[in-house]
């Protein structure tokens, strides 16, 4: 039967650090419950162990295998693999796996990991899925040749990892009907029946997985459908390889999209690929982009419930991209910030109410005008102020000498509150700035 899909979820370049590190937690953590540390399960990888809890990492195919192979070095029993995989959690999967467990049902579960397999960090250079008489569902590994002695190791950490994470989306035993396995049976193979729970086959000329195929109809107990949108387009951004697009882009909208408040300036994120400012912004400009760009391509494609809380780049260093506030003004207004200059007044009190009437009806294109009329409220204040201390008690005790200075001081007060006040210019963009005078 024809398949239904086909992925091939590994780059062509095996140095390539397109793979994230969702699912090696769990081997970590079986090696340390036998007595082996993160660090010597990274050792001559060319991997720090703080890389494990870092979002923004990202490995190539060439030191996924070098972690395998410590992995077999380092572990205490043989089924390592195995152990591994069973502990895998949804969290262990991040966004990936909270997009498959909000999901509507398993069918579309699955088609979404297969869609973002890259993500899961297969061995395997090629996966299909196939339906085969309407009753058994296959999913079938092809490549396998380039693993060599580490294929065992590979295949038991990648299928009982995927049964732990089906299991743990269905909240139920994951229905698997047959596994079939390219190499000889190792010494622990009844491991592999008490795993899988269903028939082991090995010495085969394929590699494959059976089941059910009515698990695709089956219904997620968590399915969320805004969850399952939210989590689906996220991966999408992340995922999604442009024709022609260098790693280094890619990489920088992984960084983009999985900060928690805000997209990082452009230091930090040259800062978390490990280049100089100057150095970043050169390779995007070789390759045609700017950081600027790529930010806005994010902020474009980020879901509507959740780009109401993010902010645009910072502009923090010499140079950053601008912000896009004006552009975006001038799409939404049909016209610049510039043409929707305007001189606006603003009533400092009720006494001058009648005095601002007449600034609204002065000429609001010319300097001149706006300046004449802030000198004409800055004279009659003065009258106003000198009128205030005319009328003050004539000094006859020290106590009405505080309030004669009271009283000036006020009127001061008034009067530049009036000339500061009188006129504004709006530029356009939310600022207010006290025009030329």
């Amino acid at each position: 039967m024809k398949a239904i899909k086909i992925v091939m979820p590994i780059s062509s370049d095996p140095d390539a650090p397109t793979q994230s590190l969702l699912g090696l937690g769990a081997l970590a953590a079986e090696l340390a419950a036998q007595g082996v540390s993160v660090r010597e399960l990274f050792a001559r990888t060319g991997l720090d162990a703080t890389q494990l809890e870092d979002p923004h990492a990202r490995i190539s195919h060439r030191q996924r295998l070098a972690i395998y192979r410590n992995a077999i070095r380092l572990a205490k029993r043989s089924d390592i693999g195995l152990l591994a995989g069973a502990r895998q959690r949804i969290s262990d999967y991040g966004i990936y796996g909270y997009a498959m467990v909000s999901s509507r049902t398993f069918g579309e579960a699955l088609m979404f990991s297969l869609d973002h397999i890259t993500m899961a960090g297969p061995a395997v250079r090629q996966i299909s899925f196939r339906i085969e008489h309407g009753a058994t569902a296959i999913l079938r590994s092809h490549g396998l040749d380039p693993l060599g002695e580490l294929l065992p190791f590979a295949a038991e950490f990648w299928r009982s990892s995927m049964t732990a994470l089906f299991s743990r989306v269905l909240e139920a035993p994951f229905p698997s009907t047959r596994m079939i396995f390219p190499f000889a049976a190792p010494a622990h193979w009844r491991n592999y029946e008490r795993m899988f729970n269903c028939p082991i086959e090995f010495d085969a000329d394929r590699m494959e997985w059976h089941f059910d195929a009515k698990a695709l109809d089956l219904p997620c107990p968590n399915a969320n459908p805004i969850t399952a949108k939210v989590c689906q387009q996220v991966c999408d951004v992340v995922m999604k390889e442009r024709p022609g697009e260098s790693e280094l882009v890619r990489r920088i909208r992984a960084a983009c999209l999985n900060s928690p408040n805000k997209f990082p300036a452009a230091a930090e994120i040259a800062s978390q690929l490990g280049l100089s400012l100057r150095t970043f912004h050169r390779r995007l400009a070789e390759d045609g982009q700017s950081y600027q760009a790529i930010a806005t391509g994010c902020a474009g494609r980020w879901p509507p419930s959740c780009s109401r809380t993010r902010t645009w780049p910072s502009t923090r260093s010499p140079s950053a991209s601008a912000s896009p506030t004006r552009p975006a003004f001038a799409r939404r207004s049909r016209s610049g910030p510039t043409a929707r200059r305007r001189i606006f007044v603003i009533p400092s009190s009720a006494r001058t109410r009648e005095r601002d009437d007449n600034l609204i009806a002065a000429p609001t294109g010319r300097q001149g005008a706006a300046t004449s009329s802030i000198a004409s409220c800055a004279t009659t204040s003065r009258h106003s102020a000198t009128a205030n201390v005319s009328r003050c008690p004539k000094r006859t005790s020290s106590g009405s000498t505080g309030e004669s200075r009271s009283s000036v001081q006020t009127s001061r007060q008034s009067t530049s509150t009036t000339v500061s006040h009188a006129c504004f210019r709006h530029d356009g963009i939310g600022r207010l700035d006290p025009a030329d005078t």
